[in-house]
Parts: structure tokens; sequence; C-alpha cells
């Protein structure tokens, strides 16, 4: 019995450039996103358009810096993306904080807030997210 994988990089899969970091992790049927980031600059979403045709099973997000989860609350608000997020106890709360720093620094510096971050959907995706102790807990459990 043979096991289908398949990793494609998003965003962040040139190592001199500073992208955000996300990538899809395909196992047989099951279908992982490898964090949501975005570019701390523009805070831009453009890469996630392949998501739409995707349905994602579950999205375990690594770090809580904005190049990892600032992409979070576009792809479960913005896009609607509803299955389980997955993180450490502090990547869910430094993760929030990062968000809504991103957000109240973008808004400081362009004086407009940006299309890719409502802060309704930072809290809906952090709600949203189950909080692990470690990360194999999910998996262990």
């Amino acid at each position: 019995m043979s096991t289908f994988v398949r990793f494609t990089p998003i965003s962040g899969c040139r190592q001199q450039d500073n992208s955000p970091l996300s990538y899809l992790l395909e196992i047989d049927q099951a279908r992982l996103l490898l964090d949501c980031g975005l570019n701390p600059s523009s805070l831009t979403t453009d890469h996630f358009n392949i998501l739409k045709k995707t349905n994602i099973d579950a999205i375990l997000i690594s770090h809580a810096t904005i190049e990892h989860v600032g992409g979070l609350p576009w792809v479960v608000g913005g896009l609607g993306i509803g299955c389980p997020v997955l993180g450490t106890v502090p990547v869910h709360h430094f993760g929030l904080v990062t968000c809504y720093d991103a957000y109240q620094s973008f808004l400081e510096s362009n004086g407009k807030a940006p299309e890719s971050l409502c802060l309704d959907h930072v809290d809906r995706s952090f709600e949203h997210m189950t909080m692990l102790r470690c990360p194999l807990d999910f998996i262990l459990s």
C-alpha cells in the first residue's frame, strides 16, 4: 500500500526573499495548511487565492510572527475556511497580539485599515484555535 504525499509552497519558498510562510501538505486525503503568513509591510493576501479551490482539513501555526500567523484571520474570516486551527498556547496568545499590532500599525501608517486584516476576523480565527501544550498533543490524543 502506497502513501501519496505532496508538498506545495504557497509562499516563502525562496530563501533570499522575505515572503510570508505558508505551505500546503497533502498526505493521502488529508490536506494540512502549515502557517498562514503575511508580508508585514503590505499585508497582502494574494498568495492565498489557491486555497479558494482547496479543501483544508487542518491549519497548523508554528510561530506567532506576522510572517507565520498574519494571514490566519483572512483565511478563516475572509475565505471562510472553518477547519480546526492548531497552535501552542504561546502561539495563540502572542499571535493574537501580533495580529492586533499589525492592524494598528498599518492603520497608523496608512490612515486606513488593511483590507486583509479585520479585527472581527482576528477574534474569530483565534477563538477557533485549539491550543496545544506541545505540537504533538493533537497527534497523541
